[in-house]
């Protein structure tokens, strides 16, 4: 029996934490559907946790993907950034007591592409310091860098969903 979803349009919670369970950040998004890549959610404001919503005025979409160790988030101009994707535990969506909720960890490496094409890992020094610091697992440590290393390579060689498919999302999601 296939998994439920939300009717598109459902409000859907996005929560993020440190692997010592602190919240990291805190988005309100809009369910767009799902495709082969996985669920595709969108906002256009930011609700983090240490700050007010704030509107960017921009389209923003989010792929929660069916395998795989990450959050894409892909953004439209002027982002200085079209892609910005965090390496995280595995994304566990699902209805809880308070609506939709997509939870989960994240492993503070982060492929990034910017509007130009440069693309990079990120906060490397960050991922080994809290590798220490908060006592990744090993088997977490080798599976985040290698989590890492592909979407580094699928992002560069413009592999879908990193190509064509997310502007067909963005389209979706009314400012």
């Amino acid at each position: 029996m296939p998994e439920p979803e939300p009717e598109i349009g459902t409000v859907v919670s996005l929560q993020l934490r440190k692997w010592d369970g602190t919240p990291h950040r805190q988005l309100t998004t809009t369910y767009l559907g799902s495709d082969d890549y996985g669920r595709w959610v969108g906002h256009t404001s930011l609700l983090a946790t240490d700050e007010p919503n704030v509107a960017t005025g921009r389209r923003h979409v989010m792929l929660i993907p069916h395998a795989g160790l990450f959050l894409a988030h892909f953004n439209e101009p002027p982002s200085r950034n079209s892609i910005y994707a965090d390496i995280t535990t595995t994304p566990e969506f699902g209805q809880g007591d308070d609506g939709w909720v997509v939870a989960t960890v994240d492993m503070d490496l982060d492929v990034v592409r910017t509007i130009d094409g440069r693309t990079w890992i990120e906060d490397q020094d960050e991922f080994a310091e809290h590798t220490s610091s908060l006592g990744y697992p090993a088997d977490l440590v080798t599976s985040s860098r290698a989590a890492a290393t592909r979407l580094l390579a699928a992002v560069r060689e413009e592999a879908e969903p990193f190509a064509s498919t997310w502007p067909r999302w963005i389209k979706q999601l009314i400012v």
